[in-house]
């Protein structure tokens, strides 16, 4: 008999399943790696250990409570952590509250280290994404036109939506087989304008962490928090459609094979009655 203790380790240290699938997790963690080092090496930083301690204490809140969408896939408002640490620190922070975040969400539980290294690789590659079309229009952010930076904060939401499910969905395909199409229309596509609110929070940071520092995360931990029970709200109403859909397609099925089985005795009945 396995023991609980050797399970866990043996499922902490599983690999995925497929040799295409475990090459593409293992390049989108390479290239995640490569990225974070290059962030924290060539780029700058708050310097500012609250604001990094406190920014992975509430994506970890965030992920306790994150909403469940199909499988053992979910979403969260760590994002909205992740794209604060861009805005308030720079790349450097990134580079450091990602990789953090991806190991804090899962202490406690038991989850295999390459998902921990490709969720943090997916953290790391969407929020620099975010955070390169912020600078295109904006260089250098800061508090004094914080109300400038919005717009281009909800253009690289929209960009960091697309570079994550992206790189989530290919590797649905790969363990699936579905059609990378119909994985983001079914399973994406419907968060991103729950997720477009995210970027003006993030940009209204900037001004709650030039006024009292770190201290602004909980400030802005309500309106985050709202997003989320948003997201949880049109999740399970989503859920619970596509539950009815199911149901009624089994009944259309168990009726469709009723009829069948009624025209083929009917046939039966005409065939011996001529006879």
């Amino acid at each position: 008999m396995i023991s609980k203790n050797a399970a866990s380790r043996s499922m902490i240290f599983s690999l995925p399943a497929g040799r295409t699938l475990r090459a593409y997790v293992a390049m989108v963690t390479a290239a995640g790696a490569l990225a974070a080092a290059l962030a924290a090496t060539l780029g700058h930083g708050a310097n500012d250990a609250g604001l990094i301690a406190g920014l992975v204490l509430a994506g970890a809140l965030s992920e306790r409570w994150k909403v469940g969408l199909f499988g053992d896939a979910h979403v969260s408002l760590s994002a909205a952590v992740l794209m604060a640490a861009g805005l308030a620190g720079g790349p450097r922070d990134v580079a450091i509250v990602a990789p953090l975040l991806a190991v804090a969400v899962n202490v406690g539980g038991v989850v295999p280290l390459y998902k921990t290294a490709f969720n943090a690789a997916t953290y790391v590659l969407a929020s620099l994404a975010f955070l390169a079309t912020v600078n295109v229009f904006v260089p250098q952010p800061n508090a004094g036109d914080w109300m400038h930076v919005v717009p281009p904060a909800t253009a690289g939401v929209c960009v960091y939506f697309v570079v994550n499910a992206a790189l989530v969905a290919f590797a649905v395909v790969l363990a699936s087989g579905e059609r990378v199409l119909d994985v983001m229309r079914g399973r994406f596509l419907w968060l991103l304008p729950n997720y477009l609110p995210i970027g003006a929070i993030a940009a209204a940071f900037l001004l709650g962490y030039d006024s009292i520092g770190a201290w602004a995360i909980l400030v802005f931990a309500g309106p985050a928090a709202g997003v989320q029970v948003a997201l949880a709200l049109f999740a399970a109403v989503k859920r619970s459609g596509e539950e009815r859909l199911h149901e009624m397609e089994e009944r259309m099925q168990v009726v469709e094979r009723e009829l069948a089985l009624a025209r083929r005795l009917d046939d039966e009945s005409e065939v011996a009655h001529v006879a």
